[in-house]
Formats: C-alpha cells, structure tokens, sequence
C-alpha cells in the first residue's frame, strides 16, 4: 500500500524526536559528575637519591602537574622546623568523599632508612603518569583517597650517608629520639615526652579516617605485622584479635614482591621469615611502636616493611628495589578494599558518627566516621556485625564476605531510644575539624557531643578494647538532601560536581521543554490533516468497511459517536489500517 502524507510526517517527526532525545541524553550522560581527565602531563624523576629540597620540589612538581588529582599539605613540621610534606592522590582531592576509604603510606621513619622514601616518589611518578591510561590504576585512584608521606625524619636523613649496609647514623630525629619507640604503648607505662614527628602523626591519626596503612623500612626483607609488642617484652607471638587479616594484607605484598616470599634470611643471618611475613613481636619486642598505636587507637591496619637488607643502598640499586616493590605496593593498596564496608545512620538519614561496630568473637572495634561510613577489614567468612550509639538502639547484622571480591556493603539504621526532636529538612554533613584549627564561634555553638562510648552496656559490644574509645572530632553543618542509597550520593563540597550537576539539570529541563514542542507541533499538524476527528472512535470493518468482529484488529474504521455506518464518504489507506472518515469538512 501507499503510505499516506500523514504518516510519513509522523514517521519523520517520530525520527527527528527520538534523535534529539538520543542526543540530548547522550549530552547530558557526558556531564554527569565523573572523574576528572588531567591534562595530560609526564612527571620524571631520575633514579637517584634525592636530598630534602629536592623531594619537597618533586611533591610540589607532582601537584602543579596534576592538580585535578593531588592536594600537598604538611602534617607538622620535624624538631628542625622540616616540613612534612604529604601529597594526597585521588580523583577530588581535598575532600572525604563519604563512603572512600582513605589510605596511607609512611616512609624514611628511621633517617637511615631511605628505600621507601625513593620508592614512594616512583610510586607518585608512576599513579600519576598512568592516570586515565590504565584502567587498573585509574580505578585505584577514583576508589581511594591516597596519603604519600615520603619521610618522617627528613633530620636524621640529612646525617646519613648513602652506601650504608647497617648502623644507626641517622636513625633517630634530631634530638637523638627513635620515632618508633616514642608512640604510646599499650602494656607499659612510656609517659616520655613526644617528638615533633610523633605528635604530628598523633594529629594525623585523629584528622583522617585512615582504614590501611604501612610503613617503611630496611635491614631485612618482610612484612611484620601486629602486635609488636609483647607484654613480657620478650621475643614471643603476640597475635592481634585481626591476625588473619593482618596475615592476608601481608601476604599480598610479600607474595606480589619480587623475592620477599620466599623468606629468605638476608647475609649474616642465620633466620629468615616464612612466605616474607612475621607477626612483629615474634621477630622482637618493639616498645612505643607507630603500627601497633594505629591500631590501638584508631580504625587504621598499619603493618611494617621491610623493603631490603642494606638500609642506604647507592644509587645504581634504586631502579631494582623499585621494580621489585612496584606491584607489592600496588596490591597492598589494593587491600584497603576488602572485609565490609558501609554507612550508619539513624531513621532521618543523619549520619552517627563514631557509632561502635563490633564483629562477634573479635575483641576488636572500630567507630564510624564523620559522615556515618565506615570499614572493616575482615577475611573471606561469615560474620555477625552489631552496631551500637548512645542513644540508640543497637542493630545486629550477618555478613558474608567472599573472596577475591570487593568490600560487601552492609548499612544500618538506628532507631532512638526515646522521641527526641530531629531535623528532617536536612542531614547532616559532617567535616572534620583539625585540633590544631581554631574554630569560629559558630562552628563551636554547632559541635555535636557525643557521649562516651564507655557507657554502653558490656552486653552490647565486644570485650573492652583500647579501640573502642577511638574518637572523631567532628562539627556538622546542614545540607539539603534526602535518605536515598548512600553508597552513591555525590562527594559534598565538590565544586566540579556541583557545576556538573547544576549543567546537567539545566539540560533536562531543556529536553523537556523540547520534547513538549514536539509533542504540540505533531498534535497541531495531525489536527490540520486529519479533518477535525474528535468525536470519533474506531470500529474493526472487513474489505468492503463493514463492521466486523472484533477479533479482527488490522482494519478499522472512524464512526461519529451517536451516527450509524451508512454515512461513509470517503477512506484514507494506511499500512496496516483503513481509516474512513465521515462528515468530512
């Protein structure tokens, strides 16, 4: 059959609307906020031992490089007024984006200790030239917030000599103090005073919600883990409640490492460490340890790697260490993605911040941060999770966490005890305020206490742990937004974000007003072709287009509602339908 003039213009304005509809989609799918795309530069740095001014230039050149995607801040300064530096990597720096997990990595602790200073600027190098081209560290990246501390005794580094295989000048800070024997320790009493480094890690620790970290080393080649101390003080294994954690998360570098799995003993020692791991107080007792107050005290897994026997290797050696760490690094990091993970909040969407999360049969807690998130590195298994908050009723959960998978996401809500008021217009957005910042006086009014979680019944949480007093200082400030899935709510604070969202708003209301048009312009046109049909309705005819059954569907035709079939006066033909129209003006 011919196809009626009709038709075609309702072909060719369907057409036309659903390309413009396409196209607009396709628009607004391009400003949905995502990760940024750098301009693409190349960072280098040379294969050689870089002094203090050279790695704060290399950090600031990693920045102006890539600014989208790194942020330089100092966490304090040493006790010879060196900065330390540390340069964050992710895809919007600057922000804790609620649900990412925040990771960290610590080098040159000891001065004379420099692999993992060189191999944490490689590393800088490597994440960011390869941003955007490989998929495996761009999802790094866009998932994790990344803290690089490169050194944290930039004074002793300055006395060591390079071509040093063992001893201890430049080991300690400058006023002679072993960094790591001067944190606070958990079975003897060490009320010494702390050094510059060690307070500004303290502060580190409180202003982060650090979920994983490691720090680096040299004069053996392992990764040790928790608990470092013993409380005899002797040479003996001293498993933390997380031992089959901390045992996985060192496995992963030890096994992705070149050679460090095979536990080889390094020359003049007569012991090695079986798959490249040790539990750290089994090797020897370290009192006022950095690894062990991590995880005492806050949320953070922290192990220690030893990246090789000599402690200052010459230059010549640098490429290899780096090449030989480049993978364990990176499936280390990979780690801070595993166990459960999610958010707490309570009936109005607010986020609890430091609410205590227990694992049933593991004397170990850790506390929600500021905007209710929260992870827990856990093995493969199930487990049972009960959250408790003052004020609240606790929830209790099963969770099933599978290998080789990431994080399972698991979120709670918490119901009141008793009716109090809550703010429903808005939740709240939690920042966190630095100890060292001083705070306006509004922001002081708008501090939310919260209670002791030492106050809660014994038969709601886990034995008593050092962990479960690990605080958050937090102020809030409201933000207009609702419950919805908070796995995929938008990093607040985001400018870029926001102006995406704003543009792609803006371009959904274009496209409706748009497709509105369209819309009036086939209903005008059809309305000027078609001779005035309102008032009719379709009966099924036969050939001759007289009325059938209504079981046959593919004729049809118009019959003004109140007349009879006898007034026919003239048929328009279609592909698939007869139209005939009466009354005709």
């Amino acid at each position: 059959m011919k196809t009626s003039s009709k038709r075609r213009s309702l072909l060719s304005s369907t057409a036309m609307t659903g390309s413009l509809f396409l196209s607009l989609l396709l628009l607004l799918s391009s400003l949905s906020p995502v990760a940024p795309t750098p301009v693409r530069s190349s960072l280098s740095i040379s294969f050689e031992h870089h002094d203090n001014d050279e790695l704060e230039q290399f950090l600031k050149d990693a920045h102006s490089s890539y600014p989208s995607l790194t942020r330089l801040y100092n966490i304090g300064y040493s006790e010879k007024g060196v900065a330390l530096y540390v340069l964050e990597i992710t895809d919007n720096p600057g922000v804790h984006e609620p649900g990412e997990p925040e990771f960290k990595y610590i080098g040159n602790m000891h001065g004379n200790e420099v692999t993992g200073r060189e191999t944490l600027l490689y590393l800088i190098q490597y994440l960011l030239n390869n941003y955007g081209l490989d998929d495996e560290i761009t999802s790094l990246i866009n998932e994790t917030r990344i803290h690089i501390l490169p050194t944290l005794n930039p004074d002793g580094y300055s006395k060591a000599r390079e071509g040093t295989y063992s001893g201890v000048k430049g080991r300690y800070n400058a006023n002679g103090v072993d960094i790591n024997r001067n944190f606070p320790d958990r079975f003897h009493d060490n009320q010494i005073d702390r050094t510059s480094e060690t307070k500004a890690i303290m502060r580190w620790l409180e202003e982060y919600p650090f979920v994983l970290s490691a720090n680096f080393h040299n004069g053996a080649l392992v990764a040790n883990y928790p608990y470092d101390n013993s409380r005899s003080g002797s040479s003996v294994s001293t498993p933390s409640p997380d031992n089959d954690i901390f045992r996985q998360i060192s496995l992963a570098y030890s096994k992705a490492h070149s050679t460090m799995y095979l536990g080889e003993p390094c020359p003049g020692d007569n012991y090695g460490f079986t798959d490249g791991i040790t539990n750290g107080a089994a090797w020897y007792s370290v009192k006022g340890g950095m690894q062990d107050y991590n995880y005492v005290t806050s949320n953070c897994f922290e192990i220690t790697i030893e990246q090789g026997c000599y402690k200052y290797p010459y230059a010549s050696a640098l490429s290899g260490i780096w090449d030989d760490n480049k993978s364990a690094m990176l499936s280390f990091m990979k780690q801070v993605h595993v166990g459960v993970k999610g958010f707490v909040t309570d009936t109005d969407c607010n986020p609890i911040a430091n609410a205590s999360i227990a694992v049933s049969g593991r004397d170990h807690n850790i506390t929600t941060a500021c905007d209710g998130d929260y992870w827990r590195l856990l093995v493969p298994g199930n487990y049972k999770l009960t959250v408790t908050a003052d004020g609240y009723v606790p929830v209790t959960k099963e969770v099933t966490v599978f290998s080789n998978s990431p994080a399972t996401v698991i979120n709670f809500t918490l119901s009141s005890l008793e009716a109090t008021p809550t703010q429903t217009s808005s939740s709240y957005y939690f920042e966190l305020i630095s100890s060292s910042e001083t705070l306006t006086s509004s922001q002081m009014s708008s501090i939310q206490a919260t209670p002791s979680l030492k106050d809660t019944p014994t038969h709601l949480t886990s034995s008593p742990s050092p962990s479960s007093t690990k605080r958050n200082t937090c102020t809030y400030i409201p933000h207009a937004t609702n419950c919805g899935t908070w796995e995929n709510t938008l990093p607040y604070g985001s400018s870029r974000h926001l102006i995406a969202s704003i543009i792609a708003t803006v371009v959904a209301v274009i496209l409706a007003v748009v497709i509105v048009m369209v819309v009036i312009a086939m209903g005008v046109s059809a309305y000027k072709r078609k001779c005035r049909c309102k008032g009719f309705i379709q009966v099924p005819v036969d050939d001759n287009g007289m009325e059938k059954g209504a079981e046959s569907v593919g004729l049809h035709k118009v019959v003004r509602l109140g007349t009879d079939s006898g007034n026919e006066s003239s048929e328009m033909e279609h592909e698939d339908t007869q139209l005939f129209a009466i009354n005709k003006a």
